[in-house]
């Protein structure tokens, strides 16, 4: 005889096709009760307006001078590595340069740039996590802690005020990785591209 049984295509695994297709897709984007998207935008604008007015009073390291000064010898028209001595990439000390020119050539003007970038990583942040929890009512809890652990973390409330490349690397890590994880989805060649140069 032949051996037979109740189901046909019985197997001791699963089937593949029972797996959900959008087992791994990204959340939905729901809309938040009680306004708390609000509050979320509210404490990344605060602990912003908190980074920039300690940059503008208590921040300060020893060394930062040396970029301030690149950046003031580079408005002078010199070339770094040709007329005077830079042992790093240039790209702070031009952005920095420019910053100045238009802000003011003091050490408040890089301070304010480097909080504003530190706190353009906070919204970035924020808005990763706010859209990527499935829960609504935990998407903007969760992306207030996120902010709350980047913003206050104490190396980030350090070099992220002061007149050094830190928070314009910061930006760019993190501005790196969102477009990163946006070109998963997206069959974009600039977001790839985009992270490439931000890294």
């Amino acid at each position: 005889g032949t051996l037979q049984t109740d189901a046909p295509d019985a197997h001791p695994w699963p089937s593949q096709h029972s797996i959900p297709a959008d087992q791994h897709a990204r959340p939905a984007v729901t809309e938040n009760p009680g306004g708390s998207s609000h509050m979320l935008w509210a404490l990344v604008a605060a602990v912003s307006a908190g980074l920039l007015l300690f940059s503008q009073t208590l921040a300060f390291y020893s060394d930062e001078g040396f970029h301030l000064m690149a950046a003031k010898y580079i408005n002078a028209g010199r070339k770094p590595y040709l007329d005077f001595y830079y042992p790093q990439a240039p790209l702070y000390a031009y952005l920095n340069a420019g910053w100045m020119r238009l802000f003011g050539d003091g050490w408040r003007s890089a301070h304010a740039l480097s909080a504003l970038l530190t706190g353009g990583s906070l919204l970035l942040v924020a808005g990763f996590v706010f859209t990527r929890v499935r829960e609504p009512e935990w998407q903007a809890v969760t992306a207030m802690i996120a902010t709350l652990l980047t913003g206050l973390h104490a190396v980030v409330i350090q070099f992220g005020t002061i007149g050094q490349p830190y928070g314009l690397c910061l930006f760019l890590i993190v501005a790196a990785f969102r477009l990163a994880v946006e070109a998963v989805d997206r069959k974009n060649w600039w977001l790839p591209a985009g992270a490439g140069l931000c890294a």
